[in-house]
């Protein structure tokens, strides 16, 4: 007999979210702390192996403020003696468990990612590695610029393979150097400080993933489950048309929707929840995270401002994998000016 998903105060959120499209909580951010962060030990062999460190107000606001440091110009105070040995300790820590992965990892917290990082100016090793994607791109459609909305296409999907595999933390050092660069990390940590005074336990903590470099971007999901039923599927980075995606849509359904209900609802904490699903080469599904079903978790291609959408999120209308069918006009538009500036290099006219 499978468990039933017990209702939750993120399970009330979410009703009271898609009635009256208003929260329940004073910060709607605040739901991202209510998905228990030991979820991974309880799908454990079906996401990637993980290890906890747990986080205190201290190390928190060390992290806080040698990202004002170096983001905020009109910060004068240099990082304090203190607060670098305090890091110094973190990173320590940090390389110790990255070297059980093997010196490959990928960082984050209990509630988000640094993925913004790797869009940054500061990514350095991803620069280097998407001049080599448009090196490639280049050799395969001489002579073509970045008018062919093809050839854009393929550029933009390079810059999104780009910005996974530049995430992959070998050391301590560069996992700390990516939490400490991240506007996510410090908008979450900031939050974990606010709520910290009404809670035991400090809210946050840091997550160390293996690393899987056979998961394309092309096959990662953002999946909705409202009262225990998979409603819709969005292909999870909305911008990109994936043409190996398009080319297998209802066999990738198909895949996604049998994992679903075989592999992932048995254990699921709530009946209203968002999961982020991929296919390892294509083809092997793996649990990639938890989310909120709240009004702060990103939607994909659907969007929680259209009532067709929510009525599809509610599950009033057929279960959809929703994906680009072909190429956005003007998608050149979706790089930053650091790395467009790459692209107009490469292929200029």
């Amino acid at each position: 007999m499978e468990p039933k998903a017990t209702n939750s105060v993120l399970d009330d959120i979410t009703e009271r979210f898609l009635d009256t499209g208003t929260s329940l909580l004073s910060n709607s951010s605040d739901s991202v702390f209510l998905i228990d962060p030991s979820w991974f030990e309880v799908f454990a062999g079906e996401t990637f192996e993980t290890v906890t460190v747990p986080l205190n107000r201290q190390l928190a606001q060390a992290i806080m403020l040698k990202y004002a440091s170096e983001e905020d110009a009109d910060m004068i105070i240099p990082v304090s003696k203190a607060t670098s040995e305090v890091l110094d300790h973190l990173g320590q820590i940090l390389s110790e468990e990255v070297q059980k992965f093997g010196g490959s990892c990928f960082v984050k917290l209990n509630t988000r990612s640094p993925k913004d990082f790797g869009y940054s100016d500061l990514n350095v090793r991803g620069k280097a590695l998407f001049d080599e994607f448009l090196e490639k791109i280049k050799k395969d459609h001489p002579g073509k610029t970045l008018e062919s909305l093809e050839l854009a296409n393929e550029v933009v999907c390079a810059f999104v393979r780009t910005q996974n595999l530049s995430l992959e933390a070998r050391s301590g050092v560069e996992a700390l150097h990516f939490l400490t660069h991240s506007e996510r990390i410090n908008v979450d940590l900031n939050r974990a400080i606010s709520l910290s005074r009404t809670v035991k336990q400090f809210p946050s903590s840091i997550l160390i993933r293996r690393f899987e470099r056979d998961l394309d971007p092309a096959y990662e999901f953002r999946c909705f489950v409202y009262k225990g039923r998979l409603t819709a599927i969005s292909q999870y980075f909305d911008f990109p048309f994936w043409k190996e995606l398009a080319a297998r849509k209802e066999q990738v359904q198909s895949l996604l929707v049998d994992y679903f209900y075989n592999v992932i609802k048995p254990k699921l904490p709530h009946e209203n929840i968002v999961v982020d699903v991929g296919l390892i080469g294509g083809t092997k599904p793996i649990l990639i995270e938890l989310n909120p079903f709240a009004e702060n978790t990103g939607t994909a291609l659907f969007s929680w401002k259209s009532a067709s959408d929510r009525a599809i999120m509610r599950g009033e209308a057929p279960i959809e994998l929703r994906i680009l069918e072909s190429p956005r006009e003007k998608i050149m538009d979706y790089l930053l000016p650091a790395w467009r500036k790459i692209c107009d290099a490469k292929f200029k006219a």
